[in-house]
């Protein structure tokens, strides 16, 4: 079988459908993860790497919607946190949050002048089919905001045979899986 692989309306690439799907992932792999090595960046806190990451802690950025998602956040302090809290949020293909979380990072053993790694998994069937980004922050709660990242790490998950598989192209059904308690009387 033959591909193209197109990039806003120009070729990237053609021929067999592995060789494209290589160089796709290739490409995609690439931009789902925000490195910096500013050692000497002005304030307390700042970020050095957000990644995304699959169970077997792997750096890629297409999931299926009944696998977790893990997102690798570094950051480097140049002091003991008070009062500064860790955010990430998750961005819907059009930049609105669908859902965040926070944590204080007083209760963690943050190593000073150096790198600090945070872990987060996103529970496998939240994210519905789609593409997503993230946003992440080091912040200090209506305060201030020691290093901000929007939109990074792209990411897209897909459809695994989830029950609302049946509707996919005909219906908008949202940006989560929610597991309700459905009764009957």
């Amino acid at each position: 079988r033959q591909a193209i692989l197109l990039e806003k309306g120009s070729i990237v690439t053609m021929g067999t459908s592995d060789a494209v799907i290589s160089t796709y992932m290739d490409n995609v792999s690439s931009h789902n993860e925000f490195a910096s090595d500013r050692l000497t960046a002005d304030g307390a806190f700042h970020f050095t790497r957000v990644r995304t990451l699959n169970h077997e802690l792997q750096p890629v950025s297409t999931f299926a919607h009944d696998q977790s998602i893990t997102v690798e956040i570094a950051l480097f302090a140049k002091q003991r946190p008070q009062n500064v809290h860790l955010l990430i949020a998750a961005n819907n293909k059009n930049g609105q949050r669908i859902f965040s979380s926070d944590i204080s990072l007083e209760k963690y053993k943050i190593r000073v002048d150096d790198f600090n790694s945070f872990y987060v998994t996103i529970p496998a069937e939240i994210l519905t089919p789609g593409n997503y980004s993230f946003f992440v922050a080091i912040h200090a709660p209506n305060a201030l905001g020691y290093d901000v990242k929007d939109q990074i790490c792209p990411i897209s998950v897909f459809d695994n045979g989830s029950a609302f598989n049946q509707y996919e192209n005909k219906w908008f059904y949202g940006d989560v899986f929610v597991h309700c308690s459905w009764v009957f009387k």
